[in-house]
């Protein structure tokens, strides 16, 4: 009977521990398979960089070669060879296996190289942005979907008032534009959220930024937002929505198609109505077009969303804000007192509200006066309503004249601040500028791609005063990777990005007009007399005589 019991017992033993091996093992096997999968992907990522940015050289050298030069019909006959390449074979629809998409890029990798190394050594081939494009730093990141009217053009369709917006409701009548209130808006349509993608395009949280420009001047609201849009790229995990009236580049590039290429939605921006009273009270032309901001609150698809004014720029990532209940906006101390009281609208979480865009409008007629613009009102309307709102620190939103000036964070173990300037604030709202800069052009100098007014002139020596300023050459570096991507060939552009002319005053070659006056002999410092004389000098347009 023991003898039968053992037996027996061994018997279950092996079984039991058979099975257990046996799922141990299956583990195994899929641990490894997993790591196997893992490795794949990462060198696919890796391979797909490589190509993207090989592919990104190929398309600059093509804009930049001469028409029917060597290097053009190199670049074509590459094309050539793609095309057909993609008629035989739709990448879509290879199967998963990776070596099979890992021996079709390692193909098209050894293809673009040897070319692009060829184009480079061209004669006939020469770099429109200078040295400053980060071909390495492209990133393939899925494109943001959305739909706009057919009939968009560069005007700007009013927003109805409140009074319209709640009869037509009751009324069951719809906007001009032929949808109801609530849905006559463009809708966004975002792709998928994607697990362990850096950007989450199906979220509800957003930036929002609106460039308005005439239809004859330049672009410039809309070139504030390039490199907001490529710092964003770098520092943040949310979208961005930029409202414009603008549908092309001077240069004809289609926008809403070109910022795309940098995860940027483009919708039309909406004309909103201004209280007669209000607009006859020397409002002026920029406060007017301000007020256009009131809108940001019928984008009642997001849940909060992060205003920024188009002549600012992002220092360090601000996603933090999106986890902030209620609204805060950024301090009113444009003379750099700190701890100030008043709201700037120039950084601002807003939450998306119809009945508070209506309460906005209901509460501008009440208003005789509005000195302090949309700002005044809504932090007013907020304040009356019970919900005041929150203000950033000096350290997390500040104007650019005041770098500098708030307290750091970094002490030494006797609690001195540690000598240096280590308080840079994450958002920095215009570059500050020669002269009083409550009321000039000289108030964003270096957040501009005008050098014009950044040549300073002290005796006969000239620098280019923004190479001086902390932020100068930040905001310049993803202006012009943001250009880069955009694809753009715009004279003063190319001119602005081009190192040589930015920093040594030299003129590229094939430029001419007032995109090469730019360019001017440049001094990289002040002789020591006149430097430690305090010598007072004058941005050029200043300068007697001057004549653009």
């Amino acid at each position: 009977m023991f003898i039968l019991g053992g037996i027996t017992t061994y018997l279950l033993m092996r079984w039991q521990c058979g099975e257990l091996l046996q799922e141990v093992v299956a583990q195994a096997d899929l641990d490894k398979q997993e790591r196997l999968q893992g490795s794949q992907h990462r060198l696919l990522q890796k391979l797909q960089e490589r190509l993207n940015g090989l592919q990104l050289r190929r398309q600059l050298l093509k804009l930049q070669a001469e028409p029917g030069s060597e290097a053009d019909a190199r670049l074509r006959a590459l094309y050539c060879r793609e095309v057909q390449r993609g008629k035989k074979t739709n990448s879509s629809n290879l199967p998963r296996p990776v070596p099979i998409q890992r021996e079709v890029w390692q193909i098209a990798i050894e293809e673009l190289t040897d070319v692009i190394k060829r184009l480079e050594n061209s004669a006939s081939v020469t770099m429109v942005y200078g040295d400053i494009i980060r071909y390495t730093e492209i990133h393939s990141l899925p494109v943001v979907q959305h739909t706009l009217p057919h009939n968009t053009t560069e005007g700007s369709p009013t927003l109805p008032n409140s009074a319209q917006v709640l009869a037509k409701g009751a009324s069951g009548q719809t906007h001009p534009a032929g949808n109801h209130w609530r849905g006559w808006r463009p809708r966004l349509h975002h792709e998928p959220q994607q697990r362990g993608h850096p950007r989450r395009l199906s979220s509800r949280w957003a930036f929002v930024m609106m460039a308005h420009d005439g239809p004859h001047d330049t672009e410039e609201h809309l070139w504030g937002v390039l490199p907001v849009a490529r710092a964003l790229q770098r520092l943040s995990s949310y979208p961005l929505i930029v409202l414009t009236n603008k549908t092309h580049f001077q240069d004809g590039t289609e926008v809403a198609s070109a910022f795309r290429t940098i995860n940027t939605i483009v919708t039309p921006i909406r004309e909103v109505d201004m209280p007669a009273r209000l607009a006859a009270h020397k409002m002026t032309p920029t406060w007017k077009i301000a007020y256009w901001k009131l809108q940001i609150w019928t984008l009642t698809e997001y849940e909060k969303l992060i205003w920024l004014d188009s002549d600012a720029i992002i220092y360090r990532s601000i996603d933090w804000l999106f986890e902030r209940d209620w609204m805060w906006a950024q301090r009113d101390d444009w003379f750099c007192k700190l701890n100030q009281t008043g709201v700037c609208s120039g950084i601002m979480l807003a939450f998306p509200s119809v009945a508070d865009f209506n309460g906005l409008l209901q509460y501008a007629k009440t208003k005789h006066s509005l000195p302090g613009g949309d700002q005044q009102l809504i932090a007013e309307y907020f304040a009356k309503t019970q919900r005041p709102i929150k203000l950033l620190s000096d350290l997390e939103a500040s104007f650019g004249q005041c770098l500098g000036k708030a307290p750091t964070p970094y002490l030494n173990p006797d609690g001195t601040p540690v000598w240096g300037v280590w308080s840079i604030p994450s958002f920095v709202h215009k570059s500050g500028g020669w002269g009083n800069t409550n009321n000039n052009v000289y108030n964003n100098v270096c957040f501009s791609i005008n050098m014009i007014r950044q040549r300073y002139w002290v005796g006969k020596a000239v620098i280019n005063i923004c190479q001086f300023h902390p932020l100068g050459s930040y905001w310049r570096d993803l202006f012009c990777d943001a250009a880069a991507q955009l694809r753009l060939r715009l004279a003063d552009v190319g001119s602005y990005c081009n190192d040589a002319c930015w920093y040594r005053g030299l003129q590229p070659p094939g430029v001419s007009g007032a995109a090469a006056a730019a360019c001017g002999p440049l001094n990289a410092t002040l002789p020591s007399g006149v430097y430690y004389g305090q010598r007072i000098g004058w941005p050029q347009p200043e300068m007697p005589n001057f004549v653009i």
